[in-house]
């Protein structure tokens, strides 16, 4: 699997999600992209954090540990409490 660009991932999550991209600026790279292929395929199953951890060198368990570190890192931001404010 390649890597999907960072540009692309931006601009699909910020469709998806209805947030400025800035909003994603706290993430690494790694956490970017593992986020928005969890994010993108919420039926996700565990292949698919076998398939990241094994283009990261990395275990499927590291996989969802960044995706969960991920989550949290961006539900304190003002953008994304925001987001829930209005989902609610």
């Amino acid at each position: 699997m390649t890597k999907t660009k960072k540009t692309h991932i931006l601009a699909h999550l910020e469709n998806l999600l209805n947030v400025d991209r800035s909003c994603f600026g706290v993430l690494t790279d790694k956490q970017l992209y593992v986020f928005y292929h969890r994010f993108d395929n919420y039926e996700i199953r565990r292949d698919k954090y076998r398939v990241i951890g094994e283009e990261y060198g990395i275990s499927r368990q590291a996989v969802h540990q960044i995706y969960k570190r991920a989550c949290k890192t961006l539900s304190k931001q003002a953008c994304f409490i925001e987001l829930r404010k209005r989902l609610d």
